[in-house]
């Protein structure tokens, strides 16, 4: 009989604008928790990416997870007018690294629509890459 594993696909870590003591800041501290919770693999985003600079929360996302054989990243996106995040190189990391990507428009002011979002989408659609959008 196979055992069955959980995969948690909203892990974060890095430190917060408001730090409050159950927020985990680090691979030693999201790995401890996923083993008392039973969870064998996580999906991980930056805090960095999502409140303060994508770029750089996703270089330190990638650094902080190197090595890791039980957690995947979650790069955070921009949408494609801003040259920060393209499309492409965003998708060929995930396939790279078995990842995904985040979207946070409302907090990084950006629309979902075609005119703002249509080539990111149409990007990640074609590579097959999990896209998670914070509404």
């Amino acid at each position: 009989m196979n055992k069955l594993e959980f995969f948690d696909c909203n892990a974060r870590i890095g430190t917060w604008a408001n730090p409050r003591p159950e927020h985990i800041t680090d691979v030693a501290g999201l790995l401890s928790t996923l083993d008392k919770a039973g969870i064998a693999r996580a999906l991980v985003h930056h805090s960095f990416a999502w409140q303060w600079d994508a770029v750089e929360g996703n270089r330190a996302l990638r650094a902080e997870l190197a090595g890791q054989d039980r957690l995947y990243p979650c790069f955070t996106a921009l949408p494609p007018a801003t040259g920060e995040t393209p499309p492409d190189e965003l998708a060929d990391l995930c396939l790279e690294l078995h990842g995904a990507v985040r979207a946070f428009p409302r907090d990084h002011q950006w629309r979902l629509a075609p005119w703002c979002a249509e080539d990111l989408f149409a990007v990640l659609t074609g590579a097959s890459v999990p896209l998670f959008v914070e509404l």
